[in-house]
């Protein structure tokens, strides 16, 4: 027992001191890190590069005892110029949980980052506006998100098209009830909007509720989704993925 306390410690030891830009050599193209500095254990990439895209930096903290669990542990922080995401990291062979996450982000930033798939990249180029991101957390475990919880609230939204359409503010509150399970509705602007979300079954989703416009612009636009009850609300149903 002894023994092996001491090959465990020292092992930790090596983690906490072993030279981060040593171990960042070993990411897999197309990532890598053009500026590290710190450790393995506590250290920072100021330049971390994605398909030859700045992607921001990134500073770490790990959790040394978490691997004695069989587990990857850490406390992270990204930014890039005024966006920045805080939050903690748990991995093991089968899953990644990110947790407690907050921050702020650009959906101009968003579009310019090369780490979306295709169709979600199209939608996020003809999306303005800010994403504010207040404890959130999920587990992506099976090949989908599980387990979304927190809020996210967007600021000052538009959709671009053949005309541009201003959707003001929204905030999204999931598992307040259960997880991947929550409520939509408006934080002002040319919307009223109350509607439930259902992410149980990610990547497909359903929104279930209501939508009345506040703004005369907005009137037409939603009779895509029916007539309007007598005032002026119009049921929402739609799914997708």
């Amino acid at each position: 027992m002894p023994l092996l306390l001491c090959t465990l410690g020292s092992l930790i030891g090596g983690l906490v001191w072993f030279p981060a830009s040593l171990a960042l050599r070993a990411l897999p193209d197309p990532i890598r890190c053009a500026a590290a500095t710190g450790t393995l254990w506590q250290g920072r990439c100021s330049r971390l590069v994605v398909q030859e895209a700045l992607v921001g930096s990134l500073a770490w903290q790990l959790r040394p005892s978490a691997l004695l669990g069989g587990r990857l542990s850490a406390q992270m922080i990204w930014s890039l110029r005024d966006d920045h995401l805080q939050g903690d990291l748990n991995a093991t062979r089968h899953s990644l949980t990110l947790s407690a996450l907050s921050g702020r982000l650009d959906f101009g930033t968003m579009r310019t980052l090369p780490i979306w798939p295709s169709g979600l990249n199209a939608g996020l180029a003809r999306t303005e506006g800010r994403l504010r991101v207040e404890l959130f957390e999920g587990t992506w475990q099976g090949g989908r998100w599980v387990d979304l919880r927190g809020t996210l609230e967007g600021e000052s939204l538009a959709w671009q098209g053949p005309e541009r359409w201003d959707l003001g503010g929204l905030r999204l509150t999931l598992g307040a009830d259960r997880p991947s399970v929550g409520t939509v509705v408006d934080t002002g602007g040319p919307l009223d909007l109350k509607a439930t979300l259902s992410l149980e079954t990610a990547p497909t989703w359903t929104l279930e509720g209501s939508v009345r416009a506040r703004d005369p612009a907005w009137v037409p636009r939603l009779g895509v989704f029916g007539p309007p009850d007598p005032i002026g609300r119009h049921r929402l149903s739609i799914e997708g993925r």
